[in-house]
């Protein structure tokens, strides 16, 4: 009975595909878009026949030749193996969470990685992002390394509150001075450095002198592992120099003078030179969208999810990356540019967050070199 009774399903499925009204020429695409309603009415199929189902004959499918059609559908079953991915109530979570994983956080001496999978986070990352020891991070393939493994990016998705490694100690806003031999630290915003009775002092590597481009009168983050001093890292350069960090005031007018010089000071970084990046939201979001990318050396391109499939994938073409916003975006659309990306190997990125600095962030680690 259980032949009889997946033929005359089968059966029904390829009739209500016909009831779609999708021709035979449109891309497969089409036909997992469809698949969420397919599949409901299949269900209320399954119900509502029940009876009728027990009182079919065994003999009548056992003449049932499988047609073109039934076949596209057992493709589709095995694609999809028999999972509706489409929330009515909330479809972008699922579409991100297919596309992306969430991983657990482990600080390092200089940025950390994420348990379950080889992906290291960059200090950069680390600090636009806010990630902290512990906490949960999504991980989004964008595309392939030289040297064979996935290149990611990273999002913050959860904060989880837990205390910071007992065994790494790091230390802000750290002077950078001379001394007889090769540039050290040795205090801070919060004063000299002292351990108990101990003043150390902390010997800059030649290494992340040139890989900083540290000057006295700098201003650093340092980290040191296990108390191991001679071990630390300079692990951030703050673009201000000391004459910037003075004393602190009691009086608000100079914290507030301080405040607005630190910022005007901050240079931004032209991640996104000579880079083409298509987001696919409200069309009306493209103004919040144009001062970020343009500052950054990129050229925005703006679709809205209500676009036609040509539309879209011309504009997927002409972008060297695409971020879509999972919250305003139809399955249409989502569906569209993901498999467009894939198709010529574009990075594509569904982000669950309308915020226009998070979104610009997670394009610039598209287009970050790894570092060595």
């Amino acid at each position: 009975m259980h032949g009889a009774y997946f033929s005359y399903i089968k059966l029904k499925q390829i009739k209500l595909l016909e009831n779609l009204e999708l021709n035979s020429d449109e891309t497969e695409v089409q036909l997992y878009i469809e698949q969420a309603k397919l599949m409901q009415l299949v269900l209320q199929m399954i119900k509502n026949t029940s009876e009728v189902l027990e009182s079919l004959p065994e003999e009548k499918f056992e003449t049932y030749d499988s047609t073109e059609k039934e076949i596209d559908l057992q493709r589709l079953y095995l694609k999809q193996n028999w999972s509706i991915k489409y929330s009515e109530e909330n479809p972008e979570v699922n579409f991100t969470e297919e596309i992306s994983t969430v991983y657990k956080f482990r600080r390092f001496l200089v940025g950390g990685e994420l348990s379950g999978i080889k992906a290291y986070l960059s200090e950069e990352v680390v600090r636009k992002n806010d990630i902290e020891h512990g906490d949960m991070v999504r991980v989004y393939p964008i595309g392939v390394l030289p040297n064979g493994e996935t290149k990611y990016a990273f999002a913050l998705e959860e904060k989880m509150g837990e205390e910071a490694p007992k065994n790494r100690k790091q230390l802000d806003y750290c002077l950078v001075e001379e001394s007889s031999s090769n540039l050290i630290c040795k205090s801070n915003k919060d004063g000299v450095f002292r351990e108990d009775d101990i003043f150390p002092v902390f010997h800059i590597p030649d290494k992340d002198v040139f890989k900083h481009d540290l000057a006295p009168g700098d201003i650093v983050d340092i980290s040191i592992e296990n108390n191991e001093w001679h071990k630390g890292k300079v692990i951030w350069k703050h673009e201000i120099k000391s004459k910037q960090v003075s004393k602190r005031s009691n009086e608000k007018t100079a914290k507030k003078t301080k405040a607005k010089s630190g910022k005007q000071n901050i240079e931004v970084k032209r991640s996104l030179e000579g880079k083409t990046l298509l987001i696919v939201s409200n069309k009306h979001d493209q103004s919040s969208y144009e001062s970020p990318i343009a500052k950054r050396g990129g050229k925005l391109l703006m679709a809205d999810s209500d676009y036609s499939v040509d539309i879209l994938n011309s504009l997927v073409a002409k972008s060297d990356a695409v971020i879509l916003i999972t919250s305003t975006s139809s399955h249409r659309a989502m569906w569209t540019v993901k498999d467009k990306t894939k198709e010529l190997g574009i990075p594509f990125i569904p982000s669950r967050h309308k915020g226009t600095t998070h979104n610009v962030n997670l394009a610039e680690q598209i287009f970050t070199k790894e570092e060595v």
